[in-house]
Parts: C-alpha cells; sequence; structure tokens
C-alpha cells in the first residue's frame, strides 16, 4: 500500500510555490503586491517608518535576501546600503528599467539640476511606477510561466488605475499649477513634474 502511495505522489503534478519577491521600500512593495495579487508573495526590507537613506542591513536582512526569488529596488541612487549584498542575487533595478524617467536631483539653495546626478524618488512618477510593474510583470512571467498572465493582467490593471488617478489629480490640482510647491524634504520631484 505505501508503495502505491508512494507513486501516486510522485505521479501528480507538483505545486510550483510562487517566486518570492523582496522589496527594499514600501512604495516598491506597493507595487509588486499589485503585481503578483498575492501579498505573502512580497516582503518588503525597510520597515515603514525607517529612513531607506540611512539603513543598516541586519542579519535577518541579510538572510530575506538571501532566501529571495528576486530583489526589486531603487538601485545604488537610493539604497546606498545595498550593493554589496545583492552580488550574485536575482535583481530588478528599478533606475536601470527602460522607460524610466530620470530627473536630476536638484540644489536646495535655488532648485537649479545637480549635473549628472538622479533623483532618486522615481516611483512618485505615475508612469514610472506603471513601467516598473510592467518589467517586474515580465520578470516574473520568465521565472513563473504557470502565473505569467496574471502578473501581466495585474500589472496592466495596476497601470490602468494609476493614469485614471492621474487624471483625476492634473484635474484636482489645475488650479494650483502657477502655486510654488514648498517641501522640507526634495522627494516630490517626480510627482511634481507630472502634475
Amino acid at each position: 500500500m505505501s508503495r502505491l502511495l508512494l507513486l501516486l505522489a510522485l505521479a501528480l503534478p507538483c505545486t510550483v510555490q510562487a517566486l518570492e519577491v523582496v522589496a527594499s521600500i514600501r512604495p516598491l512593495a506597493l507595487i509588486a503586491d499589485a503585481v503578483t495579487g498575492d501579498p505573502g508573495q512580497v516582503r518588503q526590507l525597510v520597515p515603514n517608518g525607517a529612513s531607506s537613506h540611512e539603513y543598516a542591513l541586519k542579519p535577518s536582512d541579510r538572510a530575506l535576501l538571501a532566501r529571495a526569488g528576486l530583489v526589486l529596488w531603487v538601485g545604488p541612487v537610493h539604497e546606498h546600503f545595498l550593493p554589496g549584498a545583492l552580488r550574485g542575487r536575482p535583481v530588478l533595478t528599478v533606475q536601470d528599467l527602460p522607460g524610466v524617467q530620470k530627473l536630476p536631483s536638484r540644489r536646495l539653495a535655488d532648485g537649479s539640476a545637480v549635473p549628472g546626478s538622479t533623483d532618486p524618488h522615481l516611483w512618485l512618477s505615475p508612469d514610472n511606477a506603471a513601467a516598473i510593474a510592467r518589467a517586474l510583470a515580465e520578470r516574473l512571467a520568465a521565472a513563473d510561466a504557470a502565473h505569467a498572465e496574471r502578473y501581466r493582467r495585474n500589472a496592466e490593471s495596476f497601470a490602468g488605475r494609476l493614469q485614471q488617478q492621474k487624471a483625476a489629480l492634473l484635474e484636482r490640482f489645475r488650479p494650483l499649477q502657477s502655486r510654488p510647491l514648498i517641501a522640507y524634504h526634495d522627494a516630490w520631484h517626480y510627482f511634481d513634474h507630472a502634475m
């Protein structure tokens, strides 16, 4: 009887466990959740409330990265603490994606562009967020063909919702277009540029 059960177990198709995605920061984790459709498939590296500009990896973070099927991060322009820990790991680097618009950092004194720089807050552009979602969907589809169409469908749905929200915000902000925007931390460049 036990041999029969063993043969049946070997003959039955195995269920493939979904690829675990580790997103470096909360905004990327939210995009990844939207693409996977399964929040349990996505883990967030930098905890909510912690600064990704000053974060230091803990041993548990290194273990999480070692288990990751894919790490989604902005890139060294934003997460200065990650490059060494990502060597040899499967990564999707947002700052290197085709279709992602990069804006230069701005000087605090006068708002002028810093030559050769990149403002690291790329996800705040709705168009960039859509490009990130689509690139992630393609990467996941290549690694997990059984769920490829779900990833692509979810990414397109996410991109569509972003465009609807962008249109609504453009209409809402139209009366404010001639007014200056002041922020303590110059993180809204992409959002400001999109609106």
